[in-house]
């Protein structure tokens, strides 16, 4: 009888899991498909696309979980690449009778998609390119995309992400498929320039072409940039919250070298301690690193799913399900308007973005 038991028992667990295998999922490690993306209504259209991949992982575009419950994670893929992918769907979403002029030329550095990060039934889509517009063999840069998405769903999100994924490539190509050159300035770039871009850029800024960071507060995002940080003395004062959670706080310094009146986070962009960068969040201070030419941090932006949507999530996901929420909005400004109610926030993983001079979203922090 005991052995009855347990075969039974084995069967049971099998079948109670086999029934998981229907539930919906996303490509697991099939190749995403795009057959049918939607044409474009132009006047000004280009003639093709070309895609510069510039990423160091080319061989998946992110991950997907498989099932309802399960953890396993599986690559997402495109074929035969990500520059052929986009260039087919491009030709595909001109219009039949017009042939267009000139070339788009996306650059992309980063693209990754991510299947319920946090465990929540949400996925998060992030695109970080540079743009431009070739004409008669002139390159005109149109625009730097640097934006991070999330879409939910309430049962399994998986393939809402990659819906996301493609609405959004087809709402970003037809945008700049007919953005007008006489919109940008009049610098011309060479195919060679245009690659190297972000790093020319950067070479014009002091805090990525110093020999050292300068230890100091930088009171404004224009003094951080320049490396230019008041030299005012400061001690960093670190205290232990719930569960474990090191919160730290800067001190003006007495003369004695003690702890005198807190330095309020709504004051500052950043102090560097001689040692490691500190960045103002909702009341303490976060760890910022620098490695790769970024700046990276943690910090709380206003998520897409939270506070009063956060019990509507199957109201939350028929609206934004698969076009996906636009993620933008960091503390900095609210801490400024004192907007900042801790139950609409969210963590993310985040780096500096010197032309808008703000923090931007790149994944959920887990």
């Amino acid at each position: 009888m005991r052995y009855l038991i347990i075969i039974l028992s084995i069967f049971i667990f099998t079948n109670s899991n086999a029934q998981y295998d229907d539930e919906p999922r996303a490509q697991e490690t099939q190749p995403i498909k795009w057959d049918k993306p939607p044409v474009m209504k132009a006047k000004n259209i280009c003639a093709s696309l070309r895609v510069i991949d510039m990423r160091a992982n080319k061989k998946s575009i992110g991950n997907t979980k498989t099932g309802v419950i399960s953890n396993q994670q599986e690559p997402l893929t495109v074929t035969p690449s990500l520059e052929a992918f986009l260039q087919d769907a491009y030709q595909k979403m001109k219009p039949t009778a017009m042939a267009g002029t000139g070339e788009l030329i996306f650059v992309v550095y980063n693209l990754s998609l991510e299947d319920r990060p946090d465990g929540t039934e949400t996925g998060t889509l992030y695109f970080d390119a540079d743009v431009f517009r070739d004409q008669d063999g002139k390159y005109k840069f149109l625009n730097k995309i640097d934006s991070f998405y999330e879409a939910r769903a309430t049962l399994d999100v998986s393939n809402k992400l990659v819906k996301m994924f493609l609405n959004k490539m087809a709402s970003i190509i037809g945008y700049y498929a007919n953005k007008d050159n006489k919109e940008t300035d009049e610098k011309i770039y060479t195919l060679e320039e245009i690659t190297n871009k972000r790093i020319t850029d950067k070479v014009a800024l002091p805090i990525y072409n110093s020999s050292g960071f300068k230890k100091g507060i930088y009171y404004t995002v224009d003094q951080f940039i320049n490396n230019m940080p008041v030299d005012t003395p400061f001690v960093r004062k670190t205290y232990t919250w719930d569960m474990g959670f090191k919160a730290n706080f800067f001190h003006y310094a007495k003369s004695n070298g003690k702890a005198a009146e807190r330095i309020n986070e709504k004051n500052f962009f950043a102090i560097y301690d001689g040692e490691k960068w500190w960045v103002s969040d909702i009341n303490f201070c976060s760890a910022m690193n620098y490695s790769d030419g970024e700046f990276r941090t943690v910090k709380y932006f206003k998520q897409a799913y939270s506070g009063k949507n956060a019990s509507g999530a199957s109201a939350v996901g028929a609206v934004f399900g698969i076009v996906g929420f636009l993620i933008t909005e960091g503390i900095d400004e609210a801490m400024q308007t004192g907007k900042s109610n801790k139950a609409d926030w969210g963590r993310y993983k985040s780096k500096f973005n010197p032309v808008t001079k703000q923090f931007v979203p790149v994944a959920r922090a887990q």
